[in-house]
């Protein structure tokens, strides 16, 4: 950092969790570098991914680029490298294939923070109170919101919301997202995290979080012991820089109390692989060739979600969080097959009625699945007990895949008859015990009556 008018200070603090029993989190926070990465693959091989992903990050301290194109090629060229240093190691280690990381970093160059990243490890700028998300997560759902198939509040929910299209350590080239660079300011407070965080923390209380601590170790025990106070389902990690005046640092410790872990994960490198430069040409997805002229300049570059406008995808691969990742990528290629050739298009049109925890939902899309992974989402859950229908329509939707429809209304059509049937058959029920007939003798002891004169009868 030269002919810096700022101060900067980074605190640092990775945490198991309360699920899982290994951490595959890794984190790299120096004096001008930052990094976060979340392994994917099994513990031993998600570890060693994220680990390793940050070898390049690190031999980034130190180094100097004036100008602000350099800095966002530097980033990027780091990643298509640690992109490279994960795939070898995953192929020389049959017992580590399918390995991957996700891999956000940062670097302060005269007072302009770059970042550059792949996967949904997200950075995120809190300013004057107001907490912007600067990446974009590279996720199958949050594409789907991109092309308007689903929302936001139904993306929150969706149950493969932690597919990834792009990881670390997946395929040979790599595309990585560079942000355009962002001016920075005394009061700044910049966040990287692992979805472990964003997983179970909002967006609201991040921005209390980082508010109300002015230490940034306190800061980042808060934020952890919140993600754990909310299940703690996955790993956490959080990476803070402080931005102050030049002559005054913002307050800083050691992150050491609470859960926060003070174990910053520096990679490990092969001889080979130490020092060499990724091959592959880098499919860098950039916003601005320059620095922005002006804050406002910057702030408009980026709607609510931090994807940067008029930018478009890279290549699309990655499931995180399962045992036999290559198995998904599998899965996630033939979603993303279905796509391309406007398979997804039918998906989107299709609805079903069906079966979920013994309540009939409407689904959005069609009965299958691919490697476990399910080509249909709740679109509305009714609160009708399939339990409730006559024993052939429970089949139905329990054993045959459901009541197939072309429309959304004709699915509610579906629900609204399936009520219908469920309301007449509790009216019958509630009738018959205490129905009478005109002479004011019950219904049930008429065929009581009527049963006990046949058997008389027949003695």
């Amino acid at each position: 950092m030269t002919d810096t008018s700022l101060s900067f200070a980074l605190d640092a603090g990775t945490d198991v969790g309360r699920v899982r029993t290994g951490n595959e989190d890794s984190y790299y926070a120096g004096t001008a570098v930052m990094a976060v990465a979340d392994g994917m693959g099994g513990h031993a091989g998600g570890e060693i991914a994220s680990r390793r992903a940050l070898g390049p990050i690190e031999r980034l301290e130190g180094t100097s680029h004036p100008a602000a194109e350099a800095a966002s090629e530097a980033l990027a060229e780091a990643i298509a490298e640690a992109n490279r240093i994960v795939l070898e190691h995953g192929e020389a280690n049959p017992e580590l294939s399918g390995m991957g990381t996700t891999l956000t970093a940062a670097m302060i160059r005269q007072d302009r923070l770059h970042v550059a990243h792949v996967g949904d490890s997200r950075a995120y700028l809190l300013r004057d109170a107001q907490l912007t998300q600067l990446t974009s997560d590279h996720t199958l759902v949050e594409q789907m919101v991109r092309d308007g198939r689903i929302s936001r509040a139904e993306a929150a929910v969706h149950p493969h919301r932690s597919v990834l299209t792009r990881a670390i350590g997946i395929e040979h080239g790599i595309a990585v997202d560079t942000l355009p660079p962002v001016p920075l300011q005394p009061g700044d407070k910049v966040l990287l995290c692992s979805d472990g965080l964003t997983g179970q923390v909002d967006e609201g209380e991040l921005a209390r979080l980082l508010g109300q601590h002015n230490e940034g170790a306190a800061a980042v025990a808060a934020l952890i012991e919140a993600a754990n106070a909310a299940g703690g389902p996955d790993n956490i990690t959080v990476v803070l820089l402080q931005v102050g005046p030049a002559d005054q640092t913002p307050a800083t410790t050691a992150a050491s109390d609470g859960n926060a872990q003070d174990t910053t994960h520096l990679a490990v490198h092969d001889d080979a692989a130490a020092g060499q430069r990724a091959q592959q040409p880098i499919n860098t997805r950039s916003i601005s060739t320059g620095p922005a002229h002006t804050d406002e300049d910057w702030v408009h570059q980026f709607n609510r979600y931090g994807e940067p406008q008029g930018a478009t995808g890279g290549g699309e691969v990655g499931r995180r969080g399962w045992p036999r990742a290559v198995v998904v990528l599998l899965a996630v290629a033939v979603l993303l097959g279905l796509m391309a050739a406007g398979g997804y298009a039918l998906l989107s049109q299709a609805y079903f009625v069906g079966n979920q925890d013994g309540k009939i939902v409407i689904f959005h899309g069609v009965p299958q699945s691919v490697a476990g992974i399910d080509l249909h989402w709740p679109a509305d859950t009714t609160g009708l007990s399939v339990d409730a229908l006559p024993e052939h329509l429970q089949q139905r939707l329990i054993e045959q895949g459901g009541v197939t429809t072309s429309s959304l209304a004709d699915a509610q059509q579906v629900v609204d008859d399936y009520e219908r049937i469920i309301q007449e058959a509790q009216q019958g029920d509630d009738a018959q015990p205490g129905a009478r007939d005109s002479s004011g003798d019950s219904s049930s002891d008429s065929a009581s009556g009527a049963d006990g004169q046949s058997e008389q009868g027949s003695q």
